[in-house]
This record gives structure tokens, C-alpha cells and sequence, in this order.
């Protein structure tokens, strides 16, 4: 099964470093003209797991290299469970090197340049500002668990064209919600409850977001190698 981790890496290779490089930059950028530098590293790494899971996923529906693997003396857990793998493996990757990335460019750059919105030159680190992004980046990652748990319990369930035509919609519905809702409370100028505010500086909710986040993406795995078993290959 790690034969098939591996070979989804290596075949995404020249993808990641792509995404890799680009987040580089960006975060690196934006440490001179944003303030709150993780939610848009957050957001690039985001699109950047999403792009390998459906590439990884195009490339084996049009080789038939699930129908390939079918044949070898592979089980259906160990078929199903290495594409989970593989894909959570490039998640977390990412997460870890967009937070760290996020991290140094709001807490080290931005102050130290005191350029854009980081304020004067310090000479020290501003705990506070590293810890915004990885915030950041935690809470979105354990969204991003759901997405790609969803995406994937799909493309073995109904196949490459159906799934990422699905989950098209569903993350553009998602959006548009998220966009609305917005909108609405910004026109009604509501103003969140002061505890809401608080959550932004903890580490406790990102934590809890990120382990449901696996859960679900568990349960995800679980149900594809259910319904590659189930599935009528003939």
C-alpha cells in the first residue's frame, strides 16, 4: 500500500512543487502589504491539496488504473486507503509548510521590514502574529478533512466526471452561502458576540476543527472501500 502512496507523490511531483513554490511567494509577498497573512496562505493551500486530489484522481480514471489495480493481488482496502493516504500525506505537508511560511512572513518579516500594514520596525518577534496563521491554517485545514473526504468518498462511488462535476457545485454553493451571509450581516451591520471574537486567539476550537476534520475524513475512507467492494467491476 505504501507503494501506492508513493506513487501518487511521485507522479504529482512536478504539481507540488508548482503549488509549493507559488505559496512561497505569495506568503512571502504578503508579509509586506497584509496584515493577517494565514487566511490567504490558508485558502492557497487549500486550492493547492484540492488540485492534487483531483489530478491524482483525472490521471487514474483516464489510465483505468483503478480497474488495473482491481486486477493485481491487491485488496480493496489497501486500493482505497493508499489513495486517502497519499492525499492526507500532500495535505498535511502543505499545512505545515503554508503555516510555517504564514508564520515567518506575519511574525518575522512583516515587523522586522515594517512595511505595509506590520507597522514600525521591532526588533523581536510578535508571538501573537505567529500564532494567527497557524490558527489560520489549523482551522482551515480541518475543512479542508471534509472537502476532500467528500470529493473522494464520491470519485469511488460514482467516478472522476460525476464527482468533480458534484463537488464543483458543492464547494460554489458553499462559497455563495459564505458570500451572502456576509454580505447580509455587513449591510445589517450585525456585530459578532464578543466571544466570537475570542475564538480567533485560541487554540483550542482550530484543534477541535482539524481532529473532526480527520474524523470525518476517516469515515470518508471507510465508506469508498465499502462501495469499491460493492461496486460491479465486470
Amino acid at each position: 500500500m505504501l507503494d501506492l502512496v508513493w506513487k501518487d507523490i511521485v507522479q504529482g511531483r512536478k504539481m507540488l512543487a508548482f503549488y509549493l513554490a507559488v505559496g512561497a511567494v505569495i506568503g512571502t509577498g504578503l508579509a509586506f502589504a497584509l496584515e493577517n497573512v494565514g487566511a490567504v496562505i490558508a485558502l492557497q493551500m487549500t486550492v493547492s491539496a484540492y488540485g492534487f486530489a483531483i489530478r491524482s484522481t483525472y490521471d487514474e480514471d483516464k489510465n483505468g488504473a483503478l480497474l488495473f489495480l482491481k486486477g493485481l493481488p491487491l485488496s480493496d482496502a489497501a486500493i482505497v486507503a493508499s489513495k486517502f493516504l497519499s492525499t492526507l500525506a500532500v495535505a498535511i505537508g502543505f499545512a505545515v509548510f503554508f503555516g510555517g511560511v504564514a508564520a515567518i512572513g506575519q511574525g518575522i518579516i512583516g515587523p522586522r521590514s515594517g512595511l505595509g500594514m506590520s507597522g514600525p520596525p521591532r526588533g523581536g518577534t510578535d508571538a501573537g502574529a505567529l500564532l494567527e496563521p497557524l490558527i489560520s491554517v489549523a482551522t482551515l485545514f480541518g475543512v479542508l478533512m471534509v472537502i476532500l473526504g467528500v470529493y473522494l468518498a464520491m470519485f469511488f462511488w460514482l467516478g472522476y466526471a460525476r464527482a468533480a462535476a458534484y463537488n464543483r457545485v458543492v464547494m460554489l454553493g458553499v462559497f455563495a452561502a459564505v458570500m451572502a451571509g456576509s454580505t447580509v450581516l455587513q449591510r445589517l451591520n450585525v456585530q459578532p458576540p464578543a466571544w466570537i471574537g475570542g475564538l480567533e486567539h485560541s487554540l483550542r476550537v482550530p484543534s477541535l476543527v482539524a481532529a473532526a476534520g480527520l474524523v470525518i475524513y476517516a469515515l470518508s475512507c471507510a465508506v469508498s472501500i465499502a462501495s469499491v467492494r460493492a461496486r460491479d467491476w465486470s
